[in-house]
């Protein structure tokens, strides 16, 4: 899938609803999903997105980060920092070039945060990976919708050439973390993690195994041997 699906979690200001509908229509792309957002205001969000103000009439309002990245295979998430829990950010060009080749896997999308935080550690764990734009000067972020601008030039780079592949589709995000979660509960059960710690260990664990580049088959093994081990 090329261009990236947008999605903007907790999204709170219809100036930048509106800049981010006038960015899609000025690299032609389509698609948003909003996750939990706090827009009061939609009419100045038109106003702001001039002539794309159309296309704020097809972005989708979901209640959870989760639901929006439910059918995503691969996320990309945005951060202003350069690490964030023992991951290492790529650059822009370097996540959007990761973006662009994982197309042939499934539906990919580009996650942002509000402007009130950005992405939690806890939003950021849902991505497989993240983009950190560096700026040397005082201020540390970009607005939402400059970091977007700069997103979305590097996405028009590439064109949507369709690639041969004889894998099978990743699993989608949504049935990850269900793994993930079964995964937490089968070692809790098991007291291989400490109770009143185990994210921890769990994230390392974790990280191995989602590297793997799981397939929904593959996914559906590993939750049900989990399911077996909590049985036990």
């Amino acid at each position: 899938m090329w261009p990236p699906l947008l999605i903007c979690h907790e999204l709170q200001c219809a100036e930048n609803l509106g800049a981010i509908a006038r960015l899609l229509g000025n690299f032609g792309f389509s698609g948003c999903r909003l996750s939990k957002p706090w827009i009061q205001n939609w009419e100045t969000a038109r106003r702001v997105a001039v002539n794309a103000a159309g296309l704020l009439e097809e972005f989708v309002i979901l209640p959870t980060l989760e639901e929006a990245l439910e059918d995503v295979v691969y996320a990309m998430g945005t951060s202003f920092r350069k690490t964030v829990s023992k991951r290492e950010a790529l650059t822009p060009e370097e996540g959007i070039k990761r973006l662009w080749e994982k197309r042939s896997t499934g539906k990919v999308a580009l996650l942002l945060g509000g402007e009130r935080r950005g992405l939690s550690d806890e939003e950021l764990s849902l991505c497989q990976d993240f983009i950190c734009i560096h700026t040397p000067g005082e201020k540390p972020s970009l607005n939402l919708s400059q970091a977007l601008a700069i997103c979305l030039f590097l996405c028009s780079q590439h064109t949507n050439v369709p690639s041969a592949s004889n894998l099978a589709p990743n699993a989608a995000l949504g049935l990850l973390n269900r793994l993930k979660q079964q995964m937490r509960h089968a070692l809790l059960s098991a007291e291989f993690l400490n109770p009143q710690a185990p994210d921890y260990i769990l994230e390392e664990l974790w990280q191995s195994l989602a590297r793997a580049g799981l397939s929904q088959r593959e996914a559906e093994l590993w939750l049900n041997a989990f399911k077996h081990i909590a049985r036990l």
